[in-house]
């Protein structure tokens, strides 16, 4: 029993320290499998912060970055300058603030659902506004998880560590 018990101390204690280097909690794969994740934030500062964090603890992802919930349903959807993007280039998951455009990512949510190509695709919300009737509104409309967006670099790098972990290492993403 107290082996146990140490082991977990040991393993929360690890846990708890700061990100490895990239190459130490980085999935090898090929090219071709490398993950692409979709950002959608109008913030500037919030986008140089997830760009440091996944640097911090991955690099077999493709980040691409729209401001604006019309540019990522432009680009989801092949509309407009994105109308020639390779089908394989689709994301294996959106990253969301939801009041990007006041409010317009929840309709892109609601977009998303609504078509059969892309309806499978995870959409994870990280968004400053904590009101308990936008979050409930971002899981009905088919939001996968909600995240309160971190205040600090650090918080960021937890953020990333936790979705890379979980999104793009453990689930089972649609191809």
């Amino acid at each position: 029993m107290g082996d146990e018990s140490t082991r977990w101390a040991d393993l929360a204690a690890r846990d708890a320290g700061p990100c490895p280097l990239p190459q130490a909690c980085a999935v090898v794969v090929g090219p071709s499998e490398r993950r692409l994740v979709l950002v959608v934030e109008d913030d500037a500062e919030d986008r140089e912060r997830l760009v440091w964090a996944f640097e911090e603890c991955t690099n077999d992802v493709d980040l691409r970055f729209a401001g604006s919930a019309a540019e990522a349903a432009d680009y989801l959807f092949q509309r407009g300058a994105f109308v020639d993007i390779a089908e394989e280039r689709r994301p294996s998951l959106v990253l969301l603030e939801a009041e990007v455009d006041r409010g317009a990512g929840r309709e892109l949510i609601r977009s998303m659902r609504a078509s059969r190509r892309l309806r499978a695709t995870p959409i994870l919300v990280c968004s400053r506004c904590s009101d308990p009737s936008a979050v409930q509104a971002c899981y009905q409309l088919g939001a996968n998880s909600y995240f309160s967006k971190p205040d600090s670099l650090e918080g960021f790098r937890a953020l990333i560590r936790i979705l890379e972990t979980y999104w793009l290492r453990r689930a089972s993403l649609p191809a």
